[in-house]
């Protein structure tokens, strides 16, 4: 008669299951034997593994698995590559089209702000992970510090323009107002000359 599966063995096969990864523990205890048994037989055979112990491939791993939920598991196809593009073109073009008419330094602004807040998911993660900062974190990070001096350069730049412009256009405004007065005046003093010719 069959001996019931002890409960560890089956919790550690669900978490495997439901997207944890496998690592050596886990692996060990869906077996039923020692991690230290698994080793031996690991390196006799030759098994390949990760190195579970490095964030980036536990987050890789995990955000796979997230991707991967929608199609795979639930039964689904997973979108073609270039239904994946399409999708991705279709928002981009709505994303642009709700950003029509929208000043430069206003879309600056908003991606100063998105870099901003994105940093800070970054740093938090990077927290929760007791301060390890993977490679792809720094990459991250990095890019996002790029790309906000560039929008902030572009924001300046805009602005620069945008008083420039105001200046002109005040200037433009002045010279009419005074254009405008001269005119006036000169129809002023024509209706007086003219009054007191008649008189």
């Amino acid at each position: 008669m069959a001996q019931p599966v002890p409960s560890e063995r089956w919790a550690a096969a669900r978490a495997v299951f439901e997207g944890a990864p496998p690592i050596p523990n886990r692996v060990a205890a869906m077996l039923g034997v020692q991690p230290s048994t698994l080793a031996r037989m690991k390196a006799k055979e030759g098994w390949r593994s990760l190195d579970w112990r490095r964030p980036e491939l536990v987050e890789a791993y995990e955000d796979f698995w997230r991707q991967a939920e929608g199609g795979f598991i639930s039964g689904g196809t997973p979108p073609s590559a270039e239904a994946q593009h399409e999708d991705a073109t279709r928002e981009d073009d709505a994303a642009l089209e709700a950003l029509d008419g929208v000043p430069s330094d206003q879309l600056a602004a908003r991606l100063v702000d998105l870099a901003a807040r994105s940093a800070a998911r970054i740093l938090m993660r990077v927290d929760a992970r007791g301060g390890v900062l993977s490679k792809s974190d720094a990459d991250a990070l990095s890019s996002i510090a790029r790309l906000s001096e560039r929008m902030e350069g572009i924001a300046r730049e805009q602005g620069a323009k945008d008083r420039e412009k105001s200046d002109a256009e005040l200037a433009d405004i002045l010279q009419r107002v005074e254009n405008r007065i001269r005119e006036l005046a000169e129809e002023l003093a024509e209706r007086l000359v003219a009054k007191r010719t008649a008189a």
